[in-house]
């Protein structure tokens, strides 16, 4: 369509009309791998979100406006100035490619059971640095990130490099520069894209880290992903990351609850391979909450992950001084104690089976022949 919307404006049409049955049904599983589990008056915000409905919802929105797919490139269009090189390539031989054959039946796996839900950890933000649902450049650039991270999962290193370039790949007005702090998207200029490339890439992973039932790939190669894009773009990276934990942690009451595990996980990980370095100000206020609260519970889960991957004194070093008190006498021990180092903390029916149980190894050990 990006080609020659003209050509295939018709048959185009006449696909969205036989899809529009599938997708306008909303699919039996979706609330099961919902990630949100708000209030019962309050809507989840990915009710409506399901990918197979939002990209039939975008199609009809670009047929309506004439099929622009501004994200696209177009290498065969050159500048107005550049007549002479576009009347060239204009009139080009051409060459027909071979036909592509698609299979009848192809197997698909157990992955399509469960439908996909577009999830977002940019979307409560007065200004938008991803693309919206409305458009379908967030279904676009989305699945060219999936497919980076799905089919690239052997290298880490190329899949984080290919995300932090991944506005290359598209139409140069589609991204605005990057590493361009968030607070410069307010002074952008009408009808000029504020989308950062970092945002769309984190956002993608992000959507990967937290899919339901279960991720395509072990969460630990996620984890490393957004490591080595924080390592070769620290200045557009780190910010984006920043602002993705502060969205899930305002989320946390409504989040699913294997996501949050999910979550405290990689932030604990996360925080190890950068000094274990965070803000940790900025949550003071929720230090007196009441340990079953889903903030405190995360804050202290990521503290003690934090300890079981340096020690307890390094942790306790990081942390202001309102969160010392989390860091108890025990948790600083550098071995636990010896249950058995008091003899009259055991029990004695314990110490009569543990002598008996010596005596009859000893009288074993006296029975067994002696070998010549």
């Amino acid at each position: 369509m990006a080609a020659a919307p003209g050509r295939w404006e018709q048959k185009t049409a006449d696909i969205m009309d036989k899809t529009e049955i599938i997708a306008s049904e909303p699919h039996a599983l979706q609330t099961m791998i919902d990630p949100y589990h708000p209030e019962a008056d309050e809507p989840s915000p990915t009710a409506s979100m399901s990918l197979i409905g939002l990209l039939q919802k975008q199609l009809q929105g670009e047929a309506s406006s004439g099929w622009g797919l501004t994200c696209l490139p177009r290498p065969w269009k050159f500048p107005m100035e550049d007549i002479e090189q576009q009347s060239k390539l204009d009139e080009c031989p051409k060459h027909v490619l071979p036909t592509i054959t698609i299979p009848e039946a192809v197997v698909a796996g157990p992955r399509p059971l469960f439908p996909e839900i577009y999830f977002s950890v940019y979307t409560d933000q007065d200004v938008e640095s991803v693309p919206p649902v409305t458009n379908i450049a967030s279904s676009l650039i989305r699945d060219a990130c999936l497919d980076t991270i799905n089919i690239l999962h052997f290298n880490r290193n190329v899949t984080a490099r290919s995300l932090i370039e991944v506005d290359c790949y598209f139409s140069p007005k589609t991204f605005i520069a990057r590493a361009t702090p968030f607070d410069r998207l307010r002074d952008v200029e009408a009808g000029k894209s504020t989308w950062k490339p970092e945002d769309v890439a984190v956002d993608a992973v992000f959507s990967q880290l937290f899919s339901l039932p279960n991720p395509d790939h072990k969460l630990i190669y996620y984890h490393s992903v957004l490591t080595e894009a924080c390592k070769q773009a620290p200045a557009a990276i780190a910010p984006s990351l920043g602002r993705a934990i502060r969205y899930l942690y305002r989320n946390i009451y409504r989040i699913d609850l294997e996501l949050i595990n999910r979550f405290t996980d990689w932030f604990a990980h996360h925080l190890s391979n950068f000094g274990f370095t965070w803000k940790w100000t900025e949550w003071v206020g929720d230090v007196d909450l009441p340990v079953l609260d889903p903030r405190k519970a995360f804050v202290l889960g990521a503290i003690d992950k934090e300890i079981r991957l340096s020690f307890a004194q390094r942790i306790k070093n990081t942390l202001p001084e309102p969160y010392q008190s989390f860091i108890g006498p025990d948790m600083e021990k550098d071995v636990p104690d010896f249950k058995f180092a008091n003899d009259g903390k055991l029990n004695p029916n314990l110490q009569q089976s543990e002598y008996t149980f010596s005596n009859s190894v000893l009288t074993l050990k006296q029975r067994r022949p002696l070998r010549s």
